[in-house]
């Protein structure tokens, strides 16, 4: 069964989200869907910033960079919530919850509207977005509660034309209402998530850079996941609009400050990973003359080539990193390569 993974730890926000994802056509017999209390996620609390789309989008970007197998998941979605009181959008939820609850800041039956943003980060990287609007009317409650992760603003809202809150109806038509108000926009961006075509893979690149001396190459010690503290090759993706070769050369000088003036590179071979859909380009290139490294996130050394590269806990890549460096020796000794092997 394929794998959702729900960038939230809140229970009221998992389970309507998980129940509209599944009317959309993420069918459940298709779909598992998981919270980020489910997996022990245990990656940055990051301040929340921007508009509710952008913090939806920093959400899953953030969960799938701070994952060791963020490919095990189909989808990981995003999910953020503003508020509009009194005409006026406020983008944080948390900011208001003490004053609608316990401040009477708004009158019987005032108008709340709740916009939520999703965002919907694919295996192969490609992005899914929506906004869907949920509108509700305000009712005044005493004795009120407010539990760790949950929606306690559930206790104040009534649906359009109802005289019930949300914590006053049925589960069953809780949800529906939640359902029949976004339905519309979130069948729309499923449609597109699961129409999408598995034979575009996400490009990839890695660059390979040798000493002048071909004694030595260059890596970065990576501080994010997938190999975070891990010896790996500078790389990237692929941007819309650029070539192979462009990308790899922007990949370079981005993270290693090394120009074009400085070094060739040559495509030498690709890895393709048809489970997560990724084409992994491999790049390398000998440096022309001495150059002063720049780091950009990752710290940079050079390594002597040697069986040091062959140390699974030191380095990333499954021993492929030793793989590769030894094809393009072969390759640069004799002008061939697996079959001198």
């Amino acid at each position: 069964m394929k794998k959702i993974l729900l960038a939230t730890s809140n229970k009221d926000k998992f389970k309507i989200v998980k129940y509209i994802l599944h009317k959309a056509g993420l069918k459940e017999n298709e779909y598992e869907f998981l919270s980020l209390k489910d997996i022990n996620y245990n990656g940055p609390d990051e301040k929340e910033s921007g508009k509710i789309a952008e913090r939806a989008r920093n959400k899953a970007i953030s969960v799938k960079e701070n994952l060791a197998n963020p490919e095990e998941y189909e989808y990981i979605v995003g999910i953020d919530d503003g508020i509009e009181l009194k005409g006026t959008v406020r983008e944080n939820v948390k900011d208001h919850i003490k004053m609608i609850l316990f401040e009477n800041y708004l009158e019987e039956k005032e108008s709340i509207i709740f916009p939520r943003a999703y965002c919907c980060i694919d295996k192969f990287g490609r992005m899914y977005e929506t906004i869907a609007e949920i509108k509700y009317t305000y009712k005044h409650k005493d004795n009120l509660t407010v539990e760790p992760n949950s929606y306690p603003l559930s206790q104040v809202m009534v649906p359009i034309g109802g005289d019930r809150s949300l914590t006053e109806m049925s589960e069953e038509d809780a949800d529906e209402y939640c359902w029949e108000s976004c339905k519309d926009k979130v069948i729309e961006m499923v449609e597109k998530m699961v129409e999408k075509k598995t034979e575009e893979f996400r490009k990839l690149n890695l660059i390979i850079i040798f000493s002048k001396d071909l004694k030595k190459a260059l890596f970065c010690i990576r501080a994010k996941q997938p190999y975070k503290g891990m010896y790996n090759f500078v790389g990237g993706q692929v941007e819309a609009g650029e070539t192979n070769d462009e990308a790899a050369y922007r990949e370079l000088f981005e993270e290693t400050g090394i120009r074009c003036d400085d070094v060739e590179l040559d495509h030498f071979m690709d890895f393709n990973y048809y489970k997560y859909g990724n084409n992994l380009q491999v790049y390398y290139g000998i440096l022309k003359h001495d150059v002063e490294l720049v780091e950009e996130k990752n710290k940079l050394e050079w390594v002597e080539i040697g069986e040091v590269l062959l140390d699974n806990s030191k380095f990333g890549g499954n021993y492929n990193i030793a793989h590769m460096i030894k094809q393009i020796l072969v390759y640069l000794d004799n002008g061939t390569g697996i079959d001198k092997y």
